[in-house]
């Protein structure tokens, strides 16, 4: 899938952000990234789309700290 364009404040700002993240959440974070919708992920990574959900809750906790902190 085609990435869509970021600036290089954003760029900057999501490899901070990834870095943080670990695990299924840092994959569910790169396939998100790359244009997979939710359903895709969970196929694609063979858990349930609840899980994608989950994991989705964690990325978004983890930017509002990252934020938080700047």
């Amino acid at each position: 899938k085609e990435q869509a364009y970021t600036d290089d404040y954003s760029s900057v700002v999501m490899a901070e952000l990834l870095d943080e993240l670990t695990g299924t959440t840092k994959n569910v974070a790169y396939l998100l990234i790359s244009g997979y919708s939710k359903s895709e992920v969970a196929d694609a990574l063979g858990i349930a789309a609840a899980s994608v959900t989950y994991h989705l809750k964690k990325i978004q906790k983890a930017y509002i700290a990252y934020k938080e902190a700047c």
